[in-house]
């Protein structure tokens, strides 16, 4: 004789089921996902050298073409982000008074002197900053390299080169310390 089958109610079959359940899908599963975060992870690496333009913006068009003259010395460095790369990326500059920087992806290629001018080109926001950049050109530099180079204004804390606009909602602007504002038609400053 035959014993008598019980018939549950079926139940739904969920992804969970089929993938939580068994070791070999939940493990794929596990791999997909840092493979993902991964993928993203360098998408947004590599688009460090890219910044978002924001010129265009009313509260960023004013800036555009002002002049400063630099209060301090300056090292201009090249970032890369391919090792294997000898060219950098984009150009970036520090005071040469504070903290340097290193690493295999920076390449220092020089000094740009005090009272030098600089006029601002362009304003761009790297992907994973809420900071607008400056993007310089120097004007007459004594190093000829950096005649036509575009280079960023580093926004980091630690070396105090932005302060906060003096309008509600205004760009920031660049500290008096190591930045002065040139006036259209007005000679350079002699040092005594």
């Amino acid at each position: 004789m035959l014993p008598a089958l019980r018939l549950r109610s079926p139940r739904p079959v969920t992804v969970s089921d089929l993938c939580f359940r068994n070791p070999a899908c939940s493990n794929s599963v596990v791999r997909c996902l840092c493979f993902l975060a991964v993928f993203l992870l360098v998408g947004r690496v590599n688009a460090a050298a890219e910044l978002r333009d924001l010129s265009a913006e009313p509260r960023f068009r004013a800036v555009i073409g002002r002049q400063y003259e630099l209060q301090g010395e300056f090292t201009v460095y090249g970032v890369r982000l391919d090792l294997r790369s000898p060219d950098p990326d984009y150009y970036q500059m520090l005071p040469s008074a504070g903290p340097g920087v290193g690493g295999p992806e920076i390449i220092p290629l020089g000094r740009l002197s005090a009272g030098t001018r600089i006029t601002v080109v362009a304003v761009g926001r790297a992907p994973w900053s809420l900071k607008p950049v400056y993007v310089v050109v120097p004007q007459d530099p004594e190093d000829n390299r950096f005649a036509t180079r575009r280079i960023r204004i580093n926004v980091a804390r630690a070396f105090g080169l932005y302060q906060v606009g003096g309008d509600k909602g205004g760009p920031p602007l660049l500290t008096p310390r190591w930045f002065r504002e040139v006036i259209p038609g007005s000679l350079p400053r002699v040092s005594p």
